[in-house]
């Protein structure tokens, strides 16, 4: 009778057959999320401000002529909602983008595509109420947007500029949150 090599050097030494568990599902997903996390904080998924070397354009606010300078950008700590601003397109790598929330344009610069994991994040007061924000590419694509900023809770919003062969034509996309997104 022939026994295999493996059999045979269990029972030479005295080893035990290792058995194969199953892990329980919340331990696979627990390691799933963690092996993602390490993937994307080694990989240089990030988010970058206006402040770190220049990276992102520097946010201001000029208002229009005559109004109340109640929306502007702030240090992050007095912030009633903060911004991540992204370009996500390789086919356009540099793009001029301007965002404004009722006429008050809070910035203006380029965004480089980078590789598509990065956001710029900029921090502004801005009045509780009905709002609209605006934003324009030097492409020709343009995203109005009403928003509602409650009376207490800092709100967050991402805005992705894209453009590719998958649409004729660069746009936007816009997401209001009540919660801070999860790269931010």
């Amino acid at each position: 009778m022939a026994t295999s090599k493996v059999a045979d050097a269990t029972w030479r030494y005295g080893l035990k057959p290792r058995v194969q568990q199953k892990r329980p599902m919340v331990v696979r997903k627990a390691l799933a999320c963690t092996m993602l996390a390490m993937t994307l904080a080694l990989t240089g998924c990030a988010v970058t401000g206006a402040e770190p070397m220049g990276l992102c354009p520097e946010g201001s606010s000029s208002s229009p002529a005559g109004s109340a300078p109640d929306i502007r950008i702030v240090a992050e700590r007095q912030a009633d909602m903060q911004f991540f601003v992204s370009n996500q397109s390789f086919d356009d790598a540099t793009v001029e983008l301007a965002v404004s929330i009722d006429g008050t344009e809070l910035v203006s610069g380029l965004f480089d595509v980078k590789d598509q994991h990065n956001w710029c994040k900029f921090s502004a007061k801005v009045s509780p109420g009905q709002h609209v924000v605006t934003v324009v590419s030097d492409t020709g694509a343009e995203l109005r947007e009403r928003f509602m900023l409650p009376e207490a809770g800092r709100r967050y919003a991402v805005i992705h500029y894209w453009y590719g062969a998958e649409k004729d034509h660069p746009f936007f996309d816009w997401q209001f949150l009540s919660n801070k997104p999860a790269f931010g």
